[in-house]
């Protein structure tokens, strides 16, 4: 049973009750409905991808990566930028998701951004 279906047999029955529901009431419903859903593959599946709060609703938690796998894979694209490629162009670092992932979420970040500012002070 899809989610949408789920919501509307709550409001249905909700909306055919003659006085309010009490909360413990509404739990019941849900609860049983929730027991249902557990068995559905499918809302298993997309119940998996929960796991690192900053990662819910990304690609990268859709792929199962966690935080350490996503600093890995920045590194990893940081370290081929401007290298060719073997079919013809070079690498041209981490894409603008990956990039914007590793800015929210990684501790890393500002250990990278101080490496940069002092690689860029060694310059100088």
């Amino acid at each position: 049973m899809a989610e949408n279906e789920l919501l509307q047999k709550i409001m249905e029955r909700l909306d055919a009750q003659p006085k309010p529901l009490s909360e413990d009431q509404v739990r019941a419903m849900v609860q049983t409905h929730l027991d249902g859903l557990v068995k559905d593959p499918e809302f298993v599946r997309k119940m998996r991808f929960a796991g690192e709060p900053k990662l819910v609703g990304s690609k990268f938690s859709r792929w199962g990566l966690s935080i350490a796998d996503i600093e890995w894979l920045y590194d990893l694209e940081n370290s081929m930028r401007g290298m060719p490629k073997a079919g013809g162009g070079v690498h041209s670092g981490p894409s603008p998701e990956l990039e914007a992932a590793f800015k929210d979420i990684s501790d890393a970040r500002l250990h990278d951004a101080r490496a940069g500012a002092r690689d860029r002070q060694d310059r100088d």
